[in-house]
């Protein structure tokens, strides 16, 4: 089992409409993008056609080179699922296509071990991470989607050690560093369809051990019950200092890296 990690390449796991997947590239990276969806895929590689660029259809489930179904939400695509209850939540309708399935050690194993996973699959952000403790082999950096503490526990369990909690409602807050601290310079505004930026762009002080994010998770999940005015002062407070968890009920990102790697300096890409 290779160890190695390639430092110039970067998983996007649901590939969407591709905005992640061309952040990357401009960046400088290699970029393998797996989404299940096939009008997604078939987007991606018109789009991406001459770019250093693999697009993967396939879904990441259970067990590699097998079929599943896939429910592909009829009122917004984006939140298609291999699990009927999440693309059909809130009483919507989907329409059913068969897709071929692959895990993370087959990606790892056809790929490399990527410097940075972005993981957005809706439903199957479990699967990810349940995945990642089994295969032993860490990307440097990970960002997954969460709605609980069990992702999080399971990116503890595979080894991280430092978490960084991004509000993606309110990515507009985030600018890129310049110099760049990941590969190239890029300006560019965040938006709502991105999960902006990643590793060492990220602000550094707001890196924390597991016990500190759970605490801040669990302060996300109690801003309804606040008054009104406290969520405001909140919110004020929040979008000033990146404090993600005290702007208000949206999605979360969570990002994961370790102590060893926010100290490495030497043999970081430099992609000009």
């Amino acid at each position: 089992m290779a160890l190695s990690v390639d430092r110039r390449l970067i998983y996007d796991l649901g590939l969407h409409e591709g905005h992640d997947t061309r952040y990357y590239l401009d960046k400088g990276f290699r970029v393998v993008a797996l989404d299940a969806n096939p009008r997604f895929c078939e987007m991606g590689r018109a789009s991406f056609a001459n770019k250093d660029c693999v697009v993967v259809e396939r879904a990441l489930y259970s067990e590699a080179n097998s079929e599943v179904t896939f429910y592909v939400r009829d009122d917004s695509d984006g939140w298609s699922s291999v699990f009927q209850g999440v693309a059909e939540r809130d009483g919507r309708s989907s329409t059913t296509v068969r897709v071929k399935t692959t895990t993370l050690s087959e990606l790892f194993e056809a790929y490399g071990v990527p410097y940075y996973v972005k993981c957005d699959i809706e439903g199957a952000d479990t699967i990810f991470a349940s995945q990642l403790v089994g295969d032993g082999r860490l990307p440097p950096f990970v960002s997954v989607e969460i709605d609980s503490l069990e992702v999080p526990e399971k990116l503890r369990a595979a080894g991280y050690d430092r978490f960084q909690i991004v509000n993606q409602a309110h990515l507009s807050l985030y600018r890129s560093p310049k110099p760049a601290r990941e590969g190239r310079y890029v300006p560019i505004t965040f938006h709502g369809k991105m999960s902006g930026p990643f590793g060492r762009e990220l602000p550094r002080r707001r890196w924390v051990t597991f016990e500190q994010a759970a605490a801040q998770f669990r302060t996300y999940e109690a801003l309804p019950k606040l008054s009104w005015l406290r969520r405001k002062v909140l919110r004020r407070w929040g979008k000033l200092t990146h404090r993600g968890w005290l702007i208000g009920q949206s999605w979360l990102d969570l990002h994961a890296t370790t102590v060893a790697e926010l100290g490495r300096t030497a043999d970081l890409p430099c992609h000009d």
